[in-house]
């Protein structure tokens, strides 16, 4: 078996080629017990390897997955689909059981299965990339509702969309606690009865403005004096002047805030006037020098014409 004819009867190799095809096995014959099969024979759907070409219907096995139409491939052109493959989400029937997964349909033609990421194969507005809109839905499925659709500008967690109804207050959104401080922190429309400013004092019941229809009166102690106009202060801009503060007689301040100012005050006028002279220099006040009764009077007459008298007498001599 040499293609070589030996014997010189004009046939080569006669002993070798059994099955008569016209090849021997010294030529390529892969099964020289079948006529079918010989280097020259077409390739069929059978599981043999009728061509010798080392290789099992190729010409049925297009993608190369190893597994040919005839055993069962449903979809030759692609390697991921013959039967036993693992389903993968790609909408194809990879196992050829003539079924796709529920969860690999793209149920509203967005082109975007469940099991790619859609939120809501109901809706062909929802989905991996769709832009995010404020509408209180989470459009791009990512698991957040209506981000990056406007800043969150106080760093309070909540943009307008979300339902911030001030985005420049961090103090201010959706549940927060309330404050007293005049502002619907909380976000629900109201602001609480006792943080109203009705007088416009910039204090509210809720910190202790005693009367919120009068401006003048709030808790604030502006002198430092330790007395608030709420505390009857009746000068908060006078540190000298509080309720119980003791009258100083000279100062033209109401230092005790009972409405007398100086020798109005009954303090100073029970605190030793001698009772001899109408504003005399007691207190340091200046003396006016005029008589305080009528007897008072007469007695200062007699003394000054006694002294005019001395005078001329001693002229005369």
């Amino acid at each position: 078996c040499n293609l070589v004819d030996d014997n010189c009867d004009g046939t080569v190799d006669e002993g070798f080629d059994a099955d008569a095809d016209g090849y021997s096995s010294c030529a390529g014959d892969c099964d020289d017990n079948n006529a079918a099969v010989n280097p020259n024979a077409t390739e069929t759907c059978d599981g043999v390897d009728e061509n010798c070409d080392g290789f099992v219907d190729e010409p049925f096995d297009v993608d190369q997955d190893g597994s040919t139409t005839c055993a069962g491939d449903c979809d030759d052109n692609e390697p991921t689909v013959y039967p036993g493959a693992a389903e993968i989400c790609d909408g194809l029937d990879n196992n050829c059981d003539g079924k796709i997964a529920p969860a690999e349909l793209d149920n509203d033609g967005d082109g975007w299965p469940e099991c790619a990421g859609d939120c809501d194969e109901e809706n062909p507005y929802r989905h991996p990339d769709a832009p995010e809109q404020c509408n209180g839905i989470d459009d791009d499925c990512d698991g957040v509702v209506d981000e990056d659709t406007g800043l969150d500008q106080d760093g309070d967690g909540y943009n307008p969309c979300q339902g911030d109804c001030n985005d420049k207050v961090d103090t201010i959104y959706p549940e927060a606690e309330e404050l007293c401080d005049g502002l619907d922190n909380d976000c629900n429309g109201h602001v609480p009865g006792d943080e109203a400013d009705v007088d416009g004092d910039g204090y509210h019941l809720c910190d202790d403005d005693c009367d919120d229809t009068n401006g003048s009166l709030t808790p604030g102690d502006e002198d430092g004096d330790g007395y608030s106009t709420c505390d009857d202060d009746c000068d908060d801009a006078e540190i000298a002047a509080y309720p119980g503060n003791p009258e100083v007689c000279d100062d033209d301040i109401d230092n005790d805030c009972d409405g007398d100012v100086d020798f109005e005050d009954e303090d100073c006028s029970e605190s030793g006037d001698d009772d001899d002279v109408i504003g005399d220099d007691e207190f340091g006040v200046g003396c006016e020098c005029h008589l305080a009764s009528p007897t008072a009077a007469a007695g200062g007459i007699g003394v000054l014409a006694g002294l005019a008298g001395l005078v001329l007498f001693r002229r005369r001599r």
